[in-house]
């Protein structure tokens, strides 16, 4: 059996460019206007506190993320009050996509995506993963899906 969790890098960049961006702007507009100083100081501080915030819950969610994968099925818990876990037999997976962005290339990180013929869409997706844990998990569901076939030829 293989587990792993997802990594953290990507969404925290994210949301700490996003904060100092949506920093700037406020600042830049509150200037322009001519708004006191302490109006200025107070909105930085709001703005700093939801950032962190955002962070927090980020980082939390994060690591309720657990991936398995065994010889029969791969399954994903996730979630921080509500646990969800979503199961797949390795036998009903027909396609997995790898994707990576540039931020994510930069990061060493992809998503890959698992489908089955159940649904249009996809029935899970691994966020933020690194590239040796994709490979990893690519290598082990295309082991144990051609084990299943195998032993439902007998």
């Amino acid at each position: 059996m293989f587990k792993f969790k997802p990594t953290f890098r990507i969404r925290l960049a994210l949301i700490i460019a996003g904060t100092l961006v949506v920093l700037a702007i406020t600042n830049g507009v509150l200037i322009a206007i001519g708004a006191d100083i302490a109006i200025n100081a107070l909105a930085s501080f709001v703005i700093l506190a939801f950032g962190l915030a955002l962070a927090a819950f980020a980082y939390l969610f994060t690591k309720s993320v657990v991936i398995q994968v065994n010889d029969k099925e791969i399954s994903m818990s996730y979630g921080i009050l509500n646990k969800i876990t979503v199961t797949i037999p390795l036998a009903k997976i027909d396609n997995m996509t790898e994707k990576q962005n540039i931020f994510e290339s930069f990061a060493g990180v992809t998503d890959l995506y698992i489908d089955t013929p159940a649904t249009l869409d996809y029935e899970m997706v691994f966020n933020d993963i690194g590239k040796k844990d994709a490979a990893q998990i690519l290598k082990l569901i295309g082991a144990g899906a051609a084990q299943t076939e195998e032993t439902a030829k007998r």
